[in-house]
């Protein structure tokens, strides 16, 4: 389903079905890298299978490793009733409607229930200290 808003290429692996259902988490790279550091503790610790990448010229040529492994930064995986969609890069702000429709191309596309964002936030005017 076209949300009909301009979005990244949601690239799936040869043979992916998109089709999860279920619930729908997302993680990424704001305050504190809570939701990118919650994501991965979920992909690692349901195992769960990448399912393709999300890619845009603009998006910065980086590489990040995991276990030994070079994997693109914006990611979506699937498992039994579980998809997990994760940025380990931030979009500027102009870019968040793009960003946005992406992750809804991937919810509809892949049949949710449910869509959880996990998310870190600042408090206004608190001083953050340097340990």
């Amino acid at each position: 389903m076209d949300s009909g808003m301009p979005a990244y290429s949601l690239v799936l692996h040869e043979g992916a079905d998109p089709r999860t259902g279920g619930v729908a988490i997302c993680g990424f790279t704001t305050a504190g890298m809570v939701g990118v550091i919650a994501t991965s503790h979920i992909i690692s610790s349901l195992k769960l299978k990448q399912l393709g990448t999300v890619m845009h010229a603009d998006f910065p040529a980086v590489a990040l490793i995991h276990n030994e492994v070079p994997k693109h930064p914006v990611r979506v995986y699937q498992g039994e009733s579980v998809g997990v969609f994760t940025s380990e890069i931030q979009f500027k702000n102009e870019k968040d409607i793009m960003f946005a429709s992406t992750v809804i191309d991937w919810f509809t596309r892949g049949g949710f229930d449910k869509l959880i964002i996990i998310d870190g936030l600042t408090r206004p005017g608190k001083r953050n200290h340097n340990w």
